[in-house]
């Protein structure tokens, strides 16, 4: 199947294209010249990973993916030996560390109103439930 990518400007820019397989393998770079307009780059993948569509104008660079398959990608290399000793290893260390946990108040943007406080809602008090009747005793 394949993925289809738009990239709108506002003003005229040249962009840098680049597609990949997961980041890595890229494929050559297109350069398109933007005048205020759009444009949509379509490109797939054959297996299991990420498509990937960087683009780059100036300083700025965006970047979108579309997934293949994304639950059948295997890991790249094996599970080293030691991996649940390692990271066993390193949950005890950080309990070791103290949490310094800062409680900031919410701040709003200027020129937005503050969010509404919710109102508590009025505590209800249910009746006892009435105790279940007792059977009648068996006859001999």
């Amino acid at each position: 199947e394949t993925a289809t990518f738009t990239i709108e400007a506002s003003q005229s820019a040249e962009v840098t294209l680049v597609f990949s397989k997961d980041g890595v393998q890229p494929q050559p770079a297109k350069k398109v010249t933007l005048n205020a307009g759009k444009i949509a780059l379509s490109s797939k993948l054959d297996e299991p990973g990420f498509l990937q569509l960087r683009a780059t104008s100036g300083k700025t660079t965006a970047l979108a993916a579309a997934a293949y398959d994304p639950l059948q990608i295997k890991p790249s290399m094996p599970v080293p030996d030691d991996f649940d000793a390692f990271w066993k290893a390193q949950k005890v260390a950080l309990k070791k560390v103290p949490a310094k946990a800062t409680l900031v108040p919410n701040q709003v943007a200027p020129g937005l109103a503050p969010p509404a406080p919710v109102p508590p809602s009025p505590a209800k008090v249910l009746p006892p439930t009435p105790p279940a009747p007792t059977p009648p005793a068996p006859t001999p």
